[in-house]
């Protein structure tokens, strides 16, 4: 299962990595660098955990709620029956939560791309910050991101 994420993860970069080089430059000029590098960075990041963390469980997950259906079945219909409706009752509420709260996930996954876009054209013009005397702007703009960041979360 490892094996079958990794492949996943690596296609995903190497089709990540296609649709960023056909960009034009002038997305490039509205958009930092750092910030679009840290979007794909996280993201597949975060699938491909997801996918380590759950192909293998789900495999056996499944396996073990068709055995158990079955054994329910055999042992008592009505209690059978009374388990499925009180686990369906709460996959819809889950359902429901989740749902509610993918823009606040969302919403910190951008705000947390422009913290890293921002540290990092920080770090690479820190020179051009110094000589333009302009480090207390850019901290007050990183406090800005920070607690954007902070709320978001």
């Amino acid at each position: 299962m490892v094996t079958v994420t990794q492949h996943a993860a690596k296609k995903l970069r190497q089709d990540i990595a296609t649709i960023i080089n056909l960009l034009p430059f002038a997305y490039f000029d509205n958009h930092p660098y750092g910030d679009t590098l840290s979007h794909v960075t996280n993201d597949v990041d975060a699938v491909s955990q997801g996918l380590n963390q759950s192909v293998g469980s789900l495999v056996s997950a499944v396996t073990l709620f068709v055995g158990s259906i079955i054994m329910m079945l055999k042992t008592n219909i009505l209690m059978s029956f009374t388990a499925i409706l009180t686990t369906s009752v709460g996959f819809w509420l889950m359902m429901l939560i989740i749902k509610r709260s993918q823009k606040f996930f969302s919403e910190q996954q951008n705000v947390l791309g422009q913290v890293n876009g921002f540290v990092e054209e920080v770090y690479t013009g820190h020179n051009m910050i110094k000589i333009s005397n302009a480090s207390q702007e850019k901290l007050a703009e990183f406090d800005t991101l920070n607690e954007r960041l902070y709320a978001a979360i």
